[in-house]
């Protein structure tokens, strides 16, 4: 069994892992998203 300072370790870089994939899943969001109205108005 892992002792309780493991798992608050473990626990502590799956949260700090997740906030990482968070931001920056939101910034390739946005960078596709600016793409995308770029094309557009030169399509125009």
């Amino acid at each position: 069994m892992t002792s309780l300072k493991k798992q608050t370790v473990s626990g502590i870089n799956w949260l700090v892992g997740s906030s990482f994939l968070q931001k920056g899943n939101q910034q390739v969001a946005s960078e596709l998203n600016a793409l995308t109205v770029a094309l557009a108005d030169a399509k125009k």
